[in-house]
């Protein structure tokens, strides 16, 4: 895992003579992403220059050094893994180091991008090809790693990180106001944004491509167009288990010891659980839990997960208190505001603390969108003539009963049925007319087309999505950044491209079948505990309403009451309609998330605003 970052000049003049300079500034700051190891390249003719920062993996000797430069000139810097890069070596014969990054180099030197749907794992990389004077640069096809990109004149940026754009001195620091709709929206900026102007995200399963003074965007990878397959459960079940146990497999290439999250869930039991199968000695795992008189913890279950698997098991009770302490480094940590990243940053600080040298962790995310496991999905596909009836009415008429429903109940049957009947605010936080008063110059003619993707009125069209928004804009990002920002690199085996696209295909009434997520849990009956298998459904969830309406983290909160927020002093956000955020929630008629999403912007503006103006 690493932090890459470049600058080419559109029309090959040559680059300023302190872009080694930019370099080192824009390498400095994806220091976290990499410590062990960095390097610079600037071309013979000064029109294109390449930073890396590296976290040693695969073959930690010097000889998989980056930016990589082949005898020919080629030149490669590689952010991610290629777990099959040793099948692939002895596939095409290639005289290389045993090295994923002197693969990859070798295969786009003979290939191009048409290699890409041939690698199996997660990547950013940018490789600049001497005798074609071409740079691509691509993202692997779920956006596991992320890559933002600005184009400033003559001149394209590119980095792992967004603020390292910034961090360049060539990127001015403006917020978007189109992306702080959006996360007010949804408490993440959606691709293709970034919470800066001019800043943009490179999709997952893109190529972009630079050749001469032309910049061009294609996909190289597209979910498959729904067509349900024709199988019988016993052999999804089969299959289903075949594909997890390859993916995991994949996911313990390494040439440094592999530990994982784990929680009470299904989902990172069932990958816990097979790779103890895998290897020879105890695997490190670690978990958060908590005390709360309304939020169960997950410790136990999880001590029962660790027990049956044999795992040498780190376990950290955190406080509201721990939590305040902690918040700094979390809103330092973040790229991007996101409402949703606090656990995953918990959980990652945690283990870095009780295991010094850990560098990789693989995580169960994912199980939810393929195996329908939300309950709005479960309860859709089991009232699916229901669903069929009202989805047949117009869309105008549906969104006037949604307005009826009453607001942050919480209600689970509630958000299902919202979902039903307005699938377009299937994951919206605030509403278009909340936003309007949340926000300073703005009016509801703002927001006439502030989605980026409005789901059709159909259960898997609800699906594709959760998989490439919210999946992709807040799990897997919030992912990336909290486990980055402690030098971790986390893997996703139930995000495997083949495993997600044998599930997409399954009928939905197949996988509505039985219990939550039941085929996944039938896949690896044989290895979870029934306590775990039998335990119903619950997403890990820390006691963010107790702790903030009077916990430690209730002085965050009062920030909304008085008004003292630079947003506000800004011009950015409305004292009016922020106080209001903060009475809805303090009178129960508001989910934790609203107060909270504002905190997180108030803190990421705070942390950035050296940087960062309107």
């Amino acid at each position: 895992m690493c932090g890459i970052a470049g600058l080419i000049s559109l029309d090959r003049t040559p680059l300023p003579e302190d872009t080694g300079r930019q370099l080192s500034t824009m390498s400095a700051s994806l220091a976290h992403r990499g410590p062990d190891d960095s390097g610079q390249w600037i071309s013979p003719d000064r029109h294109l220059g390449f930073a890396h920062t590296r976290l040693s993996i695969i073959d930690p000797s010097a000889e998989a050094h980056q930016p990589m430069v082949s005898k020919d000139g080629n030149v490669l810097i590689f952010n991610g893994e290629i777990y099959n890069y040793g099948e692939l070596r002895a596939k095409y014969k290639l005289a290389v180091p045993p090295s994923d990054t002197a693969v990859l180099l070798a295969l786009l030197e003979r290939f191009g991008d048409k290699i890409i749907p041939d690698l199996r794992g997660f990547f950013t990389f940018a490789f600049w090809g001497a005798s074609t004077n071409e740079l691509l640069i691509a993202r692997d096809a779920i956006g596991k790693k992320p890559l933002y990109y600005s184009t400033l004149g003559s001149v394209l940026l590119f980095a792992s990180e967004a603020r390292t754009l910034i961090r360049s001195g060539l990127v001015r620091p403006l917020v978007s106001a189109d992306a702080m709709r959006k996360y007010l929206a949804f408490y993440a900026v959606p691709h293709p944004l970034s919470i800066f102007q001019g800043v943009s995200t490179l999709p997952a399963g893109s190529v972009l491509r630079v050749k001469s003074d032309t910049v061009s965007i294609s996909q190289w990878y597209q979910l498959p167009e729904y067509s349900p397959t024709a199988i019988a459960y016993p052999e999804a079940v089969r299959e289903t288990r075949r594909l997890l146990e390859e993916s995991v497999r994949y996911r313990l290439v390494s040439d440094v010891p592999v530990g994982a999250f784990l929680s009470a869930g299904l989902d990172s039991n069932a990958v816990v659980g097979l790779m103890a199968r895998e290897v020879s000695k105890p695997i490190e795992t670690f978990s958060i839990g908590f005390h709360s008189k309304n939020v169960a913890s997950e410790t136990e279950m999880a001590r029962i997960g660790a027990t049956a698997f044999g795992t040498r098991h780190h376990e950290r009770i955190i406080s509201g208190e721990d939590v305040a302490a902690l918040l700094p480094k979390f809103f330092s940590a973040m790229d991007s505001p996101t409402g949703d990243g606090l656990n995953t940053f918990l959980v990652a600080h945690f283990a870095r603390a009780a295991s010094p040298s850990l560098k990789v962790v693989l995580s169960g995310v994912g199980g939810d969108e393929l195996f329908l496991g939300y309950r709005k999905y479960r309860w859709l596909a089991q009232h699916k003539k229901l669903a069929e009836l009202v989805w047949s009415l117009p869309a105008g008429l549906r969104h006037r009963f949604a307005r009826l429903l009453p607001k942050d109940t919480g209600s689970r049957s509630a958000t299902a049925v919202r979902a039903l009947l307005d699938p377009a605010n299937i994951r919206s936080l605030f509403s278009a007319e909340e936003i309007t008063s949340l926000l300073a110059n703005s009016s509801s003619e703002s927001y006439k087309s502030y989605r980026t993707y409005v789901p059709k009125p159909d259960l898997q069209s609800i699906i594709e999505h959760d998989l490439q928004y919210y999946l992709h804009d807040t799990l897997l990002r919030d992912l990336d950044q909290m486990t980055m920002a402690h030098s971790l690199e986390a893997r996703a085996p139930l995000l495997d491209k083949e495993l997600m696209e044998f599930a997409w295909q399954l009928p939905i009434e197949l996988k509505a079948r039985g219990g939550s997520k039941q085929l996944l849990a039938d896949a690896v009956r044989d290895v979870i505990p029934n306590e775990i298998l039998e335990k119903p459904k619950s997403g890990f969830e820390l006691p963010m309403h107790e702790w903030l309406l009077r916990g430690a983290l209730k002085p965050e909160l009062d920030l909304l009451a008085n008004g003292n927020l630079a947003l506000i002093e800004e011009g950015l956000l409305r004292k009016e309609g922020v106080a209001k955020v903060h009475r809805d929630f303090i009178t129960g008629h508001s989910h934790y998330l609203k107060p909270w999403s504002i905190i997180v912007l108030e803190h990421w503006w705070r942390c950035h605003a050296d940087q960062t103006a309107r």
